[in-house]
């Protein structure tokens, strides 16, 4: 089965308008393909991508605040 033309193109703009506005969630490039390939309405893109950001953001606190526990004073 061959993927119309402008279904690739419109995917491959849609991941580069993620990746780009979402740079610091997604390491890498393809990682944004894949989530701009699921089916999700812009609700839930929005959803998911918020709630990935404040882990993230969760995550990097705690191991900022373990660092600090543990490092020679």
């Amino acid at each position: 089965m061959k993927v119309p033309n402008e279904s690739v193109e419109t995917l491959e703009r849609d991941a580069r308008a993620v990746f780009a506005q979402y740079r610091h969630i997604f390491p890498t490039f393809e990682d944004a393909e894949y989530f701009a390939m699921l089916p999700l309405s812009a609700r839930d893109r929005d959803l998911i991508l918020k709630r990935t950001y404040e882990l993230d953001t969760e995550v990097a606190l705690a191991k900022a605040e373990w660092l600090e526990s543990v490092s020679p004073k």
